[in-house]
């Protein structure tokens, strides 16, 4: 996208396309589905605006099932051609499709290649969790922290695979100034073994890149507090739960709390037992999970 401002703000959604469905079986129907979305909101753009969306041809991709995407245009423009319309705007698909391009023939990707033997699905997915080309990362040094990563924390090599896959951005990362120090501090505030570290890392990867005293002291100082959480119960509660880690307490963390002790009227103590006994609680959302759920529950026991 070029310039937000060529977009309808009350249709268009700012991160992209708006979709209109999803996991369309055939050609025909999509475009059926585009026709009527053109006509619905007045564009006369075109019959057919496939170029910019994320088919490029009569068939659909397996890699996109079957989506189909509208791009309101803002009347203002004027546009009174496709080939002005293209002029004027590209896709974020597009530009991530280009991205996407450029990192697969860049140096990380030949390193996946390499050494992990990475299939080419595998390459896109860590283009795109990276959101970028190519950043340039030198295979010796990606080398370095993957052999680093590995042997302080005795992966296998299907271990490192798979850390790397769900967490790209660790091969340019410093192992002695980036991964290693969340690690030691982890290790020592809730006494982990080497296995039960290992088990944390091996579930949340990104926690290689928290820094400790902004984002990981921070969080278990604030949650051992407020729920009255020994060391050992607060451990519990990340050998269970590792993706915590990667919450903010004051965005997530007390806000759940604060509406799960309201909702079902939880004295302190009540409210400890819930989450020691369920620990997985505090990554869900009250609004859009953990609130219907008990609606549920109150209406089937009626």
């Amino acid at each position: 996208m070029r310039d937000p401002e060529h977009y309808h703000k009350v249709f268009f959604d700012v991160h992209d396309s708006v979709v209109i469905a999803t996991d369309v079986p055939d050609t025909k129907r999509a475009e059926l589905l585009e026709t009527m979305a053109l006509r619905y909101y007045s564009m006369s753009v075109n019959k057919s605006l496939t170029a910019v969306l994320p088919v490029f041809n009569p068939a659909y991709s397996a890699l996109h099932l079957g989506a189909v995407y509208m791009v309101p245009v803002h009347p203002k423009l004027g546009i009174k051609s496709r080939e002005h319309f293209l002029e004027v705007h590209v896709s974020g698909h597009v530009q991530r499709v280009q991205a996407a391009d450029a990192f697969s023939q860049g140096t990380t990707a030949e390193f996946l290649r390499e050494r992990f033997a990475c299939t080419a699905a595998e390459v896109l997915s860590a283009g795109r969790m990276l959101q970028r080309g190519d950043p340039g990362i030198a295979p010796e040094r990606a080398g370095d922290v993957c052999d680093a990563l590995q042997s302080r924390l005795s992966l296998s090599d299907p271990e490192l695979r798979k850390t790397v896959l769900e967490c790209p951005s660790v091969l340019g990362y410093s192992f002695d100034f980036d991964c290693d120090p969340p690690l030691v501090a982890l290790q020592l505030w809730l006494s982990l073994s080497k296995l039960e570290l290992k088990k944390v890392m091996l579930k949340t990867p990104s926690v290689l890149g928290y820094r400790y005293g902004a984002k990981i002291k921070p969080l278990l100082a604030a949650l051992q507090p407020r729920l009255s959480l020994s060391n050992a119960e607060l451990k519990k509660v990340v050998l269970r739960l590792p993706a915590v880690l990667g919450l903010s307490f004051e965005a997530n963390l007390e806000p759940l709390l604060a509406a799960l002790q309201s909702r079902l009227s939880l004295s302190e103590p009540e409210l400890k037992k819930v989450v020691l006994g369920l620990p997985p609680v505090l990554g869900n959302s009250f609004e859009a999970n953990i609130k219907p759920s008990l609606a549920a529950l109150q209406l089937g026991s009626r």
